[in-house]
């Protein structure tokens, strides 16, 4: 079986304000994807200096597209401008049905991850200089 996963990298320097938004956005975002059909797990990482992360597994690419381009993802994709100044995503087929583990996305994000345009992005999306994410041994 083919599996579909995603990951989204977002950052602030902004202030813990504008964070403060995103990450109910985030967790708004990843209660959607939970309880959408073709989910098979979700996630929500709030790393340091004002970064969060989002992973998604899926069964397939279609059941991933249409959470995509529905509510609240799409109005929370819409306001990256105004929260972030780094946003990075990447989507990839996996043999696994589980939720990948941080690094691997992050490896994913690295490899294949597609810049988001956005008005004040920080020197470290377009260098693909991205830290990795920090998570509990």
């Amino acid at each position: 079986m083919k599996c579909a996963s995603s990951t989204e990298r977002c950052s602030s320097a902004t202030g813990a304000g504008h964070c403060g938004a995103a990450s109910l956005q985030d967790l708004a975002v990843t209660e959607q994807a939970n309880n959408s059909d073709g989910n098979l797990g979700a996630d929500v990482l709030a790393d340091a200096n004002n970064v969060f992360w989002t992973l998604t597994a899926w069964q397939a690419r279609s059941p991933m597209q249409a959470f995509v381009g529905s509510e609240p993802h799409l109005t929370t994709m819409a306001r990256l401008d105004d929260w972030c100044d780094e946003a990075t995503f990447a989507d990839w087929e996996q043999s696994s049905p589980d939720l990948p583990d941080w690094q691997t996305s992050y490896g994913h994000l690295i490899a294949d991850g597609q810049v988001a345009s956005l008005t004040h992005a920080s020197d470290a999306t377009s260098d693909s200089c991205l830290p990795a994410p920090v998570t509990a041994p």
